[in-house]
């Protein structure tokens, strides 16, 4: 067993890890592979890392910070766990949420309570993005992944039944319109706002 240290990390073979930050004093359970490491604490599979070789490496997961960002959330910008974040959401920090910290801790809130994935807020950032919106919101990503899921969702449900959907068309226009009309008006209050 491995005791959680107060920077929310275990360290295996000289190598620190992170694990959720809830887990601090906590004791985990390691499984070790050629090229991961999956922490344990009781039956649930609270990290899973690629592993590292190098002594003193730093191995870091955004999200296993969230509690400790929610709380402090101008120390995100400067973090290790941004400097490690894949590049694409990284960016997007810095474009669209410097100024509000807090917001982008939400997107990533909201991202991990729904089963998402990093993946996840990127597409559905370039999806907005390619529609000529310049500022993104927190609730304009969260809108558009729970669009993209729900779309998804009802793909597989026809493919599944392999059943022509009419409605189905119709639907989707619906759900893009509606969308479309949400970030313009998002648009135009912050642009009120900034008036």
């Amino acid at each position: 067993l491995y005791r959680v240290g107060k920077y929310s990390t275990i360290t295996v073979d000289g190598v620190h890890y992170s694990v959720p930050d809830r887990l601090v004093g906590s004791q985990v359970a390691v499984k070790l592979y050629s090229e991961r490491i999956v922490v344990l604490y009781g039956r649930d599979k609270v990290a899973n890392h690629a592993r590292s070789r190098r002594s003193g490496d730093w191995v870091i997961d955004l999200m296993h910070y969230l509690g400790t960002f929610l709380r402090k959330p101008a120390a995100l910008g400067r973090s290790v766990a941004l400097q490690q974040v894949h590049p694409s959401v990284a960016a997007l920090y810095r474009e669209h949420f410097r100024e509000s910290p807090r917001s982008f801790i939400e997107l990533l809130v909201f991202t991990r309570d729904n089963n998402l994935a990093y993946t996840d807020i990127v597409r559905a950032a370039t999806s907005l993005s390619s529609r000529g919106l310049q500022r993104l919101s927190s609730e304009q990503i969260q809108a558009q992944m729970i669009s993209a899921e729900v779309h998804m969702q009802s793909t597989a449900d026809i493919a599944a039944t392999n059943v022509p959907d009419p409605q189905q068309a119709e639907i989707e226009s619906s759900a893009s319109h509606t969308l479309d009309m949400l970030s313009s008006f998002m648009e135009y209050t912050r642009a009120s706002q900034a008036d």
